[in-house]
């Protein structure tokens, strides 16, 4: 089973603060001072907009963050799980972000 057709991908979702420092703070700790290379979002091609529902992947020099969340206070962070380039064509597609400095 893959979440929004995007294989691999399995979110783990986590609620507050304390529980989201826990189980990722150190990993995220490491990421300051990295240089955020690429970013990518889900794209809805018939709407021609951002498919908010689905996860943000934040690329630090190959280090990858995968970041969504779900209704008010529920968060998911996955780590390297999602191949934005590999994914199958479906009414939704990986697309990288442009702009100064990212994925240029």
């Amino acid at each position: 089973m893959s979440y929004f057709d995007i294989r691999g991908y399995q979110p783990r979702w986590l609620s507050g603060c304390q529980a989201i420092t826990v189980a990722h703070g150190r990993r995220l700790r490491a990421l300051v001072g990295r240089r955020l290379r690429h970013v990518w979002l889900l794209w809805d091609l018939d709407a021609d907009e951002w498919f908010a529902d689905g996860p943000v992947l934040l690329d630090f020099d190959g280090e990858q963050a995968e970041v969504n969340h779900y209704e008010f206070d529920d968060l998911s962070i996955t780590w390297n799980t999602i191949d934005p380039v590999r994914q199958p064509c479906t009414c939704r597609e990986m697309h990288p972000c442009r702009s100064r400095g990212i994925g240029g």
